[in-house]
């Protein structure tokens, strides 16, 4: 891809699915495919297309006390707060051992990109990158400058087995350095909201730099800034509250608690969270374009896998429309416009201000400053993940909120309420809405100037299909569906002049679906947890690869 160094081009994922696609707000509330000129009959995608899939460390890798990782917040989340049913990310689907395996299935259906995060705590096992004191404060030199801790070789090694592995197939690396697993001493000292922590995130972020650098060209940041900033750490802030009053700390409270809390909450909490982590970006994005000046990593491409949740308005009338607008406006400008207009969206701004909420610790002259910075800094392409989006209302309707179906995190200001849409029995994403994907692609493509866009999550996870058959095969016609129509969007979008270089679905593999376990489905590939974590081929893992070998889908 082309570095651009002044533009810059957020959920879903898995456990906490709340990603919704960009829209217009008169559009019909009801589930859109994409129409497609009913000319044609093949729609062919670019050459070189970067055909793939996506993963995340904790929800694949196990091993969560082998190779020297450290103990991480998912660790504690799972094991001791059992905010999974009981259920742990400590074996995963065993791609640690397995990965070989798993590679094979990757080559075996023509992937030409495989998406998978670093965990920060087999690279740093405590993630202090340099020496720290009691206080977590930095140890200096006698000059004055940190003193670096020595990156576990045997982290390192995995990692590098791994990216070799998958180069010895003609499979591209697609490297995310953070995916929401963070070591638990990180954790202990605020997470972002801690600023020092963004110093040691920078000093990770270059250590995997140089590791991997030489063979790794395509990088993200972040994972969904808004799952992890708001969804995750916001609810477990507010979690605290209930401990504090004797509550229930367990996943209904929690839900409970976050579909009836107002968003702006959140945001109030989560904050100083979400600007540190993009001044981290910004600050590694500038790290990795020095390696490369310096000639010690090659050419390379550093994004953001953005959550956005642009949502399409329940009606034409006034109220309905000015609700659409202020959601659209906290839930996707406010996580793009630091990148690209350097500031924060003015309306909610001046809205949690007025409620008391402000940054931790910082003025506003520090925050401008920042902001100067992060826009100067942009992005070299953006991510998309995307599997629904809401249908926006000025008032309270029956089913809103609902988290398990993608829609989540209460009222905004007491003025927009997300409605929950059922369709397809056992959807654990949402509403099938490929509209939403293509309106997304359009929203990035204009407000990043044109920047190249890498769908790095989409796909379905639809429980109530997955079931083995006696003669081991799994049919999911529900799934193909779900993955024909949202590359149909792409392929739309592409043709409007949106510059979609990839498509990394979510996900080959089932694997441990954060909150929820292992009971969310979301493989083209079935993961038998009663048979030794046997993998077997689902029907959309055949259709796939046929696409994949096609370069494309039937008009069908």
């Amino acid at each position: 891809m082309k570095k651009s160094r002044k533009y810059l081009a957020l959920l879903a994922a898995s456990a906490v699915i709340l990603l919704t696609a960009c829209g217009s707000e008169n559009q019909d509330t009801r589930n859109t495919d994409v129409v497609i000129d009913e000319k044609v009959d093949f729609l062919e995608f670019p050459e070189g297309f970067l055909w793939g899939s996506a993963t995340a460390a904790y929800q694949v890798e196990g091993a969560w006390n082998e190779g020297g990782r450290g103990y991480t917040n998912w660790d504690l989340y799972t094991q001791q707060m059992r905010l999974a049913q009981g259920e742990t990310g400590n074996v995963a689907i065993d791609q640690y051992h397995r990965y070989k395996e798993d590679v094979k299935l990757m080559a075996d259906a023509g992937l030409k990109a495989y998406r998978f995060s670093i965990a920060w705590s087999r690279i740093y096992p405590t993630g202090f990158p340099f020496k720290v004191d009691a206080r977590f404060q930095p140890v200096l030199d006698d000059n004055g400058n940190t003193i670096p801790v020595e990156p576990n070789p045997e982290g390192v090694q995995y990692y590098n087995d791994l990216v070799d592995e998958l180069l010895s197939y003609g499979i591209e690396p697609v490297i995310t350095l953070f995916h929401w697993d963070m070591p638990i001493a990180l954790t202990g000292a605020g997470s972002f909201k801690n600023r020092m922590v963004v110093d040691m995130y920078v000093a990770y972020a270059e250590a995997v730099f140089r590791a991997y650098g030489d063979r790794v060209s395509r990088w993200l940041t972040f994972n969904e800034p808004f799952a992890f900033a708001i969804a995750i750490e916001g609810m477990l802030s507010l979690m605290q509250d209930i401990m504090a009053s004797g509550g229930d700390v367990g996943f209904d409270a929690l839900i409970a608690t976050m579909n009836t809390t107002q968003s702006e909450v959140y945001w109030g909490l989560q904050m100083t969270t979400l600007h540190n982590m993009f001044l981290a970006h910004a600050r590694s994005l500038e790290v990795q374009r020095d390696l490369e000046t310096q000639g010690l990593i090659i050419p390379g491409d550093v994004g953001i896998a953005f959550d956005l949740r642009p949502a399409k308005s329940g009606s034409n009338t006034p109220e309905d429309l000015a609700a659409t607008k202020l959601f659209n406006s906290l839930f996707n400008d406010w996580f793009v416009f630091p990148f690209t207009r350097g500031e924060y969206p003015a309306e909610p701004m001046k809205r949690l201000k007025d409620l008391g909420y402000g940054f931790i610790n910082l003025s506003d002259e520090q925050v401008a400053e920042d902001l100067a910075y992060i826009k100067e800094q942009g992005l070299d392409y953006a991510a998309l993940n995307f599997y629904s989006r809401a249908t926006v209302t000025s008032h309270e309707t029956s089913g809103n909120f609902a988290i398990a179906t993608g829609v989540g995190l209460g009222p905004v200001f007491g003025e927009a309420y997300a409605q929950q849409v059922e369709e397809e029995p056992g959807s654990e994403n949402g509403a099938y809405d490929p509209q939403g994907l293509y309106d997304g692609l359009m929203y990035l493509h204009k407000e990043t100037g044109g920047l190249p866009i890498l769908i790095t999550e989409n796909g379905g996870g639809y429980r109530v299909e997955d079931k083995l058959t006696d003669d081991d095969q799994v049919h999911d016609p529900l799934r193909t569906r779900f993955l024909n129509g949202h590359i149909k969007a792409a392929w739309q979008a592409i043709q409007d002049g949106v510059d979609v270089q990839g498509y990394t679905a979510w996900s080959l593999f089932d694997n441990f679906e954060w909150f929820f376990g292992f009971q969310g489905r979301f493989g083209m590939i079935y993961v038998d947890y009663e048979n030794d974590l046997k993998r077997i081929p689902k029907d959309s893992y055949y259709w796939y690869t046929e696409t994949i070998k096609n370069n494309g889908v039937a008009n069908d």
